[in-house]
């Protein structure tokens, strides 16, 4: 497979690729391409001889050269690229001295060609590594995989021969990484389906079982809709006499063509529940009569966990989707200070990006601490890049997944102490640590005590917007007004009273001691308090990271001096940019 690449102008600023005027984007995701100049790269053919402006460039020129795949294999049934594409002609590590990580994230196209054999038409799913959006034939394709989920390819129906196949390449400091060579690398990966309806068993979601019982009666079924039309998921039923199944939502639910969809599901169970669970799905085209629907299998086994260990619940997430969380119950056999209502506090311990909450890094952090006097609780945040950075809908899930624990101590049974939802220390680290800060400005009043750990102060902080496009001041005020309810710089007013301990390694590369070191100055500089602990020679990660001796000391002494009342000081100032997504301080909310 041989590929044109072209270099173009630099873009700046980075999140997930999520569409909403809500919260800040990547300025790719809002189109930010100097070709449409041109009619856009689908328009242009190939010329060796061509020159394009460009501000990275020497000459300030750029134009077309030819890079082979770095590895390519085709099968019958699949055929996969990787790509690798590299500008090593531009100084990027001069740019990147002066304008730092804003340096090395710049844009390009790739032209290919996607063969289908054969002599009938073809349906295939292609996924698309690392890749926002492409043009197939001249036909626009956005939401591709940027981030690597391999959740929800993109599905096509080709008839035979060679088809075009034009790909923005976009690089992002976050996914990429910003130390070595500023590549581009991804991967497509082309693969024949057949039109109909597709169970995605590896990204099924189902609570844990603990004795026999389910720790939550929410799942969830991944399907993707390869036929032409629309298709009707009627019901959802159990195999086994003892389990009964039903849908979330029963009225109506549709797959779209070409659609990858959660299918929400209920699930009881008594007691002495079996860990093997056959579900059948029972579908057809829409408009087609039920008599002539179809059904798909899948078998389900429940992990199984101890009492005390850490576990997957399942909970119904505000957007309309069922979540997880891992929870770590408190010990039963121990004397631990309860408040008035002999409750225990939540801990919340907030992944950093690219980490699902259920990998064994994330579920054991805190394995060292056998004797926390609270119910730790480690949410996804939707997707391993915690939502949108523990913001709007990614708190959204860990405010759902507190609310969650009473359900399952029901559930359970449980004996031991219960849960203070109200109440939350907050500890987390990297991207977590910037949503320790997020949850410190935006709830004073639920977090006594937090923990930022290793984390950036803010997106605008982490990797600045210095190159973007140009933009008049007016506009420019608007985009930074929309943005301040991110920027923890300005709100920390509202972190007085409350108990706070940051930790930072002090050749961190990922992120900067600069950003641990900036808030603890600003913090103070509001009369409020912040203790900071620099482990010199350590960088973004360790071993022990999230239960070092001062952590451990600090969680502790917390969690023994929780049940204290909150009392208001004569006066007190509250900081809000945003009332939506802002909480009260000592009772007071803006509305």
């Amino acid at each position: 497979m041989k590929l044109a690449a072209l270099l173009l102008n630099a873009i700046q600023s980075i999140q997930e690729p999520v569409v909403g005027g809500y919260r800040s984007l990547p300025e790719a995701t809002w189109g930010a391409d100097p070709l449409e100049y041109l009619g856009g790269f689908r328009s242009l053919e190939y010329d060796k001889d061509a020159k394009f402006p460009s501000s990275l460039a020497p000459n300030a020129t750029v134009s077309w050269s030819t890079i082979a795949a770095q590895q390519l294999s085709c099968h019958p049934q699949s055929a996969q690229v990787r790509l690798s594409v590299a500008f090593p002609d531009i100084d990027l590590a001069f740019l990147q001295r002066i304008y730092g990580w804003a340096a090395l994230q710049y844009q390009g196209w790739a032209r290919g060609h996607l063969r289908v054999n054969g002599e009938e038409p073809q349906t295939l799913t292609l996924a698309t590594n690392n890749l926002l959006e492409f043009y197939l034939d001249g036909q626009h394709h956005f939401g591709g995989d940027y981030y690597a989920f391999r959740r929800a390819p993109i599905v096509l129906h080709l008839e035979p021969g060679d088809h075009v196949i034009d790909i923005r390449l976009v690089r992002d400091v976050r996914a990429m990484g910003g130390v070595g060579f500023p590549t581009i690398d991804l991967q497509l990966e082309a693969r024949a389906s057949t039109k109909g309806l597709h169970i995605s068993a590896e990204n099924t979601l189902m609570p844990d079982m603990v004795d026999g019982r389910l720790a939550s009666m929410l799942g969830s079924i991944q399907v993707r809709n390869d036929h032409v039309h629309d298709i009707e998921i009627f019901a959802v039923s159990a195999n086994d006499s003892s389990y009964f199944v039903w849908l979330l939502q029963p009225d109506d639910f549709r797959v779209v063509a070409g659609q990858t969809r959660p299918v929400s599901v209920a699930i009881s169970c008594q007691t002495n529940c079996s860990p093997y669970l056959g579900f059948d799905i029972e579908y057809g085209v829409v408009g087609q009569d039920r008599s002539q629907a179809s059904v798909l299998h899948l078998d389900h086994q429940f992990t199984q966990r101890e009492l005390h260990e850490p576990l997957k619940v399942t909970f119904y997430h505000p957007g309309g989707m069922v979540s997880y969380a891992i929870l770590r119950p408190p010990p039963s056999n121990l004397s631990c200070p309860l408040d008035s209502e002999g409750l225990l506090p939540v801990f919340l311990q907030l992944h950093g990006a690219g980490v699902e909450a259920d990998n064994d890094i994330v579920r054991h952090a805190l394995d060292p601490l056998t004797d926390l006097c609270a119910w730790a609780l480690f949410p996804t945040g939707s997707t391993p890049w915690s939502g949108d950075d523990w913001h709007v809908w990614g708190f959204a899930d860990v405010e759902a997944a507190i609310k969650a624990i009473p359900g399952w101590i029901e559930s359970i049974g449980w004996n031991g102490p219960g849960v203070n939802t109200k109440r939350w220390l907050v500890a987390g680290h990297s991207n977590g640590g910037q949503g320790t800060w997020y949850a410190l400005t935006h709830r004073p009043d639920n977090v006594f005590a937090a923990a930022p750990i290793s984390g950036y102060s803010s997106i605008q902080n982490y990797v600045p917007y210095d190159l973007w496009q140009p933009m008049t001041p007016s506009v420019r005020a608007l985009l930074d007004a929309s943005l301040s309810s991110y920027r923890h710089e300005l709100l920390l007013d509202n972190l007085k009273g409350i108990s706070i301990l940051q930790q930072h390694g002090g050749v961190d590369d990922n992120v900067p001691a600069f950003h641990s070191r900036l808030m603890n100055q600003l913090i103070k500089q509001q009369g409020a308090n912040s203790s900071y602990v620099e482990l010199q020679g350590k960088n973004h990660w360790f071993d022990g990271i999230m239960t070092t001796e001062y952590l451990s000391e600090f969680f502790e002494q917390n969690l023994n001096d929780f049940a204290r009342p909150l009392r208001a000081p004569e006066a007190f100032t509250l900081v809000v940019a945003n009332p939506a997504d802002s909480g009260p301080k000592f009772g007071v909310e803006i509305l």
